[in-house]
């Protein structure tokens, strides 16, 4: 038994392994809680700048001194699509506004690609599309109705 040179507690060494003599273990004199540390202080873990999510989103890893990070999520990160919407208006983004992809494309991030909605649906581009194609079509059926009805008339 000895003790740990950075916190003074007592350890344990175990002197035999698989029955053979582990010196290994006695390399260090730290308790296991104080390697741990040590070893996680000279190699700390690199975070990803950019990730990918389960989804097909691109999320970016921002600082908090940048003026988009009330954006960020507990982790720290932003969807690009968001931020790259947000970046061209010069204002973060409300957390009710959508960033809809045109073209589906989950990480085609590029602004020409990008449309903002209001969380209302009230510009959800799909929908508008078959409105107008409806609203066209039932012009068409009018006015072929009231062609027909002309020439009955007469």
């Amino acid at each position: 038994m000895t003790d740990c040179e950075i916190c003074g507690k007592e350890r344990w060494v175990d002197l035999r392994r698989n029955g053979h003599l582990a010196i290994t273990l006695l390399k260090g004199g730290l308790c296991k809680s104080c390697a741990q540390k040590e070893r996680n202080y000279y190699k700390p873990r690199v975070k990803r700048l950019r990730i990918n999510d389960s989804l097909g989103y691109v999320h970016i890893l921002i600082g908090e001194d940048d003026f988009f990070y009330p954006m960020a999520r507990k982790s720290g990160r932003v969807p690009e699509h968001r931020l790259v919407m947000a970046k061209s208006l010069n204002r973060c983004l409300l957390p009710w506004e959508i960033v809809h992809h045109r073209n589906g494309i989950k990480d085609d991030n590029r602004l020409e690609n990008l449309a903002l909605i209001n969380g209302d649906g009230s510009h959800n581009t799909l929908l508008n599309k078959a409105i107008n194609t409806l609203q066209r079509e039932n012009a068409e059926l009018k006015e072929r109705l009231s062609h027909y009805e002309n020439q009955g008339a007469e």
